[in-house]
């Protein structure tokens, strides 16, 4: 019997599951409620199990619906990633990418690799989206983008279905105004010491700041632009790429702060690849991902067929 068990059917069961009611489950699949119904009857009398509670309100899954839930998952997680591999080792180039990129990254180098890109594949339209704080990870989880470049302070809480691969590591900065108590108290600056003092956090377009701040007064913004501002005039510190205050470090209007919890004076973020797990990058995406950690790391740009696409 448990031949008959179908893609279809474990699908149907995740959505329930996810959406809490066989109706909202039913409008998520784009099935009428009656098939979503006998999808899961048919699944129980095929594992000779019951799946659901049906004695209260809202379908509650059994023990035994919840270990079956997870294999579901499992084998779904496989069969998309599968059909995935499948399209990318059939050598197509994407007609379009849409990439989430982090402000870790340097205009120059992403600059570089763009015009690489557009003379290696002239065939594909590219989306660029420059994002604060963890929106490559946003977008990329909703499907608004194929790729994204996060940094790991941004990698955080649930990856599920999201694979994620460490590119290079990138030069960021603790900063104040030349007057700003920090900067006057000199460094190494402990972790007691930053609470005290208003920390300005990159916040993605939604509003997610930097996870993890370091003070109690906290101020998440989501411009650049005006986070520098606010630095300059010495509204409180912050932790910045480093090629975003370069020139005001080196004409004194930013002073570096040295911080015990960044481990030194020169302190890095890594920076990771992330894709969907159902999703991996094909010929174009592939070639785009290994030419920016050879930028970032100092070396040329990949020949067109250079490398795998994962």
């Amino acid at each position: 019997m448990l031949d008959g068990v179908t893609v279809d059917q474990l699908r149907v069961l995740i959505a329930i599951a996810d959406q809490g009611s066989f109706t909202k489950a039913a409008a998520h699949v784009q099935r009428a409620q009656s098939a979503v119904s006998h999808a899961i009857a048919q699944l129980e009398f095929q594992l000779d199990l019951q799946l659901f509670d049906r004695s209260t309100r809202r379908p509650t899954l059994t023990d035994a619906g919840r270990a079956v839930l997870a294999e579901a998952r499992a084998v779904i997680d496989r069969m998309d990633a599968l059909k995935a591999r499948a399209r990318s080792l059939g050598g197509e180039v994407e007609p379009r990418l849409t990439v989430a990129v982090s402000l870790l990254v340097p205009p120059d180098a992403l600059g570089d690799v763009m015009a690489g890109f557009a003379e290696r594949f002239p065939i594909t339209d590219i989306g660029l989206l420059v994002q604060e704080a963890g929106g490559p990870l946003d977008l990329v989880r909703e499907g608004a983008a194929d790729l994204g470049l996060v940094g790991a302070f941004n990698l955080r809480g649930s990856l599920e279905g999201i694979v994620h691969d460490l590119v290079c590591r990138v030069p960021i900065r603790a900063v104040a105004a030349p007057d700003h108590p920090l900067a006057r108290q000199g460094g190494p600056i402990p972790a007691t010491d930053l609470r005290e003092h208003r920390q300005l956090v990159a916040a993605s377009a939604r509003g997610a700041g930097t996870a993890d701040p370091l003070s109690l007064a906290v101020w998440p913004i989501a411009d650049q632009s005006v986070r520098r501002a606010l630095l300059l005039r010495g509204f409180g510190w912050g932790i910045v790429p480093g090629h975003l205050v370069e020139a005001d470090l080196a004409e004194g209007r930013l002073a570096a702060l040295e911080l015990e919890t960044l481990g030194g004076p020169t302190p890095e973020e890594a920076l990771h690849a992330i894709h969907a797990r159902a999703a991996p990058p094909g010929v174009a995406g592939g070639w785009l991902l290994r030419a920016l950690a050879a930028r970032l790391d100092g070396h040329a740009l990949p020949d067109h067929g250079d490398g795998s696409t994962t």
